[in-house]
């Protein structure tokens, strides 16, 4: 599913200005000089991150600068001294410079936009992820943001039924000629795993699947907050369901091992293998059952020695 994933989306510059309701700027320049804000020394927009950092390593919220216009202009040119970063491939230096930008400017959901593609090309997709649900949660208005979050969703691996969601908002927002090819492009592969998948049930629907995905991945969040008692009944509503769900066995599995529940473990590994004799989670935590159940530690201990890599 990961092949084939449509390019991010920039955010738009129309919608940007309309956003940060400020005098913008096209087309800034990195020769131009501008005056910082915070202590009104006159540099070239390409000098300017050095100065903030040497001298401003704090900056404070945009209500606390002396001239509330002046800095909204002024994070106007940092945002587009990033966009320049990002064009020359300067991804770290980019997230560096939006850094900068404070709370409270008014084009701060194109920041996190921003932040998550940048977080994407480093690849770093769990933390992209979370900057586009920012995004969004400031402007649900804007179908770049809904396109980017849907596709973000698929770089981790799901669940699948939220990047249905996303990206069907985003149809639903009016896009560009663009952003509607890719958006439908996404969905129709999202609907082609789909049915890839349900090649191994019998007689359940696109929602269904798309219910217990959204199940299991809960699960999954669970588990790795530690949540165990959670987690196990969300993988266990998974198994009630579809009985044929390795990964929902392995990692209910993995849920009892943690727990002490080394038998019920043991049943769980054991089921999965023989729907899915090469499922990795299964084979390899089945496989250090016997050494944790000749020497079991504390959570911490046993966390180190268990496989949690192949959800």
């Amino acid at each position: 599913m990961e092949e084939g994933i449509p390019r991010l989306r920039d955010p738009d510059e129309a919608k940007i200005k309309k956003a940060r309701g400020s005098n913008w700027r096209e087309n800034i320049s990195s020769e131009e000089f501008v005056n910082c804000p915070i202590c009104g020394v006159g540099l070239k927009l390409k000098r300017m991150f050095e100065h903030l950092n040497r001298f401003h390593p704090e900056i404070p919220p945009l209500d606390q600068w002396h001239d509330r216009e002046e800095g909204v202009e002024f994070c106007d040119a940092l945002v587009e001294l990033a966009s320049m970063m990002l064009e020359e491939g300067e991804h770290e230096a980019a997230v560096e410079v939006l850094e900068k930008v404070p709370e409270g400017y008014p084009g701060m959901a194109a920041v996190w936009c921003y932040r998550g593609i940048v977080l994407q090309e480093l690849g770093e997709p769990e933390e992209s992820l979370q900057y586009f649900k920012r995004a969004v949660e400031l402007d649900d208005k804007c179908p770049e943001y809904w396109y980017n979050l849907g596709s973000a969703y698929i770089q981790v691996g799901g669940p699948l039924s939220e990047a249905l969601k996303c990206t069907k908002r985003a149809l639903g927002l009016n896009p560009d000629r663009e952003v509607k090819e890719n958006a439908e492009k996404l969905i129709g592969g999202i609907m082609e795993a789909v049915e890839k998948e349900l090649e191994r049930k019998e007689s359940m629907s696109v929602e269904t699947w798309l219910e217990l995905d959204e199940h299991f991945h809960q699960g999954i969040e669970h588990v790795r907050e530690e949540r165990l008692d959670l987690a196990e009944k969300e993988f266990s509503y998974v198994v009630s369901v579809d009985k044929c769900s390795e990964k929902a066995l392995g990692n209910l599995g993995l849920v009892h091992m943690l727990k002490g529940k080394f038998d019920e473990a043991e049943r769980c590994f054991q089921r999965a293998l023989e729907i899915n004799p090469t499922y990795p989670l299964a084979l390899e935590n089945l496989a250090r059952l016997k050494e944790i159940k000749a020497s079991p530690g504390n959570l911490a201990e046993l966390r180190k020695r268990v496989v949690f890599k192949h959800y």
